[in-house]
């Protein structure tokens, strides 16, 4: 159990930190991205966005979760 508690932690934590790199900090706007906002929206790309951000809440929540359980149970 307590091989498969790691494991699974870091399944979660390595999918989490994947998903990490989809997001970036945008300072400013220059009218090229604009134009390139603008295309993602066309797309849909920001529906997907915002998917893989809800997903990416969600592995964070369980990774710490993980975290605590294995904390509690194996070094209590």
């Amino acid at each position: 159990m307590r091989v498969f508690l790691l494991i699974l932690i870091w399944l979660v934590g390595l999918a989490s930190f994947a998903l990490s790199f989809f997001f970036g900090e945008q300072s400013d706007f220059s009218p090229s991205q604009e134009s390139e906002e603008q295309i993602y929206k066309n797309t849909g790309f920001t529906k997907l966005t915002k998917q893989l951000q809800a997903i990416y809440l969600f592995l964070m929540f369980i990774f710490f979760v993980l975290i605590f359980v294995y904390n509690y149970a194996f070094f209590n």
